[in-house]
């Protein structure tokens, strides 16, 4: 820890007022709200709502991408352009997500690769909502959705557009109770 705060503590100012009580790491606060860019890509695994900003997460190192290390998420909102590197996205098993939303021009995929792309949304019991913006997992092979107990509610471009997410996709499997 090389004497930076690290794990659960109180920190209090002069006059011994509480400025912080909660969990720490490197010495800062543990924020469980992360806001994401390329200059902030910090993940941590008591993450409850993670926002990714626009035109991240674009690099080689995010080729796959798996959200399962944060059992808390609640929240999962992405911006537009982001990820267009990533090929694999994996979210399972996460008991609290609630919302999954892309932007517009995320997940991409290849359109030239051999290598296998997908997306698997499953096993989420609170999920409500999936949202994807206009050309998002455009390239992307497979879309599997599935066990979703409480979902009401997917969507995949816009009415009226010329949307392409999930324009080439070759397998789409949704299996979920839909709210029943």
């Amino acid at each position: 820890c090389e004497g930076n705060r690290m794990g659960a503590g109180v920190l209090y100012d002069r006059d011994e007022v509480v400025i912080h009580d909660g969990e720490w790491v490197n010495n800062r606060p543990l924020l469980t709200r992360v806001e994401m860019t390329d200059k902030n890509p910090v993940l941590h695994n008591r993450i409850e709502e993670l926002f990714v900003g626009n035109g991240s997460c674009n690099g080689d190192e995010w080729e796959v991408l798996s959200l399962s290390f944060m059992p808390g998420l609640r929240v999962f909102r992405v911006g537009s352009d982001c990820f267009k590197q990533t090929r694999m996205l994996t979210i399972c098993g996460l008991k609290k997500l609630e919302e999954v939303t892309v932007g517009h021009h995320c997940f991409m995929g290849d359109e030239n690769s051999k290598k296998p792309s997908y997306l698997i949304v499953k096993d989420c019991d609170a999920m409500r909502g999936l949202m994807i913006g206009c050309a998002s997992f455009m390239y992307y092979q497979t879309c599997r959705i599935q066990n979703l107990e409480s979902l009401k509610k997917i969507e995949m471009g816009a009415m009226n557009a010329n949307s392409r997410a999930f324009f080439f996709t070759l397998e789409l499997v949704i299996e979920s109770g839909f709210g029943e």
